[in-house]
């Protein structure tokens, strides 16, 4: 009868720490969009060519802003670094489409701080979303938008 192999504990360290390895990626990657990437917003620039559209609407610019979240990993200072990258973009209308907070009451102010400081030629408009009915802000978004001219959307066009 054969005798048993000692175990080859060169791979069982390596299987460990390949099991390690895996199991650490996706904190890892987190950990890397959370405090690397956050700061790296993009301004993207698309033409849109739209049949029948007054000429008079010709050149209109549009910036949108969305998914702000301002909290943990997007302090109002830095919002208010991406408020002066849209003004002097110049627009006509800026569209704000939701999740202005993360999770708390408490990021309101310093999200409509900084937002309350964007110009736009004819108008500014926003919609909520899902983080911000979470923390129970709509109506006092929509009160402190309004008070800033920025026109909350609410079951409007």
């Amino acid at each position: 009868m054969p005798q048993p192999q000692a175990p080859d504990l060169g791979r069982r360290d390596f299987l460990k720490t390949g099991v390690g390895a895996v199991a650490a990626a996706p904190f890892l990657l987190s950990g890397y969009g959370a405090l690397m990437e956050r700061k790296r917003f993009e301004l993207e620039h698309f033409d849109f060519r739209l049949d029948g559209l007054s000429s008079a609407l010709s050149g209109l610019t549009v910036v949108q802003l969305t998914d702000i979240h301002v909290g943990p990993f997007m302090p109002g200072e830095e919002l208010a670094a991406c408020v002066e990258a849209v003004n002097r973009l110049e627009p006509d209308f800026i569209a704000l489409t939701g999740d202005f907070v993360a999770s708390s009451p408490s990021e309101l102010d310093p999200c409509v701080e900084a937002l309350s400081r964007l110009k736009a030629r004819h108008g500014i408009y926003a919609c909520l979303g899902n983080h911000d009915v979470y923390a129970g802000i709509e109506d006092e978004m929509t009160r402190r938008f309004a008070e800033n001219n920025i026109v909350m959307l609410r079951n409007a066009a």
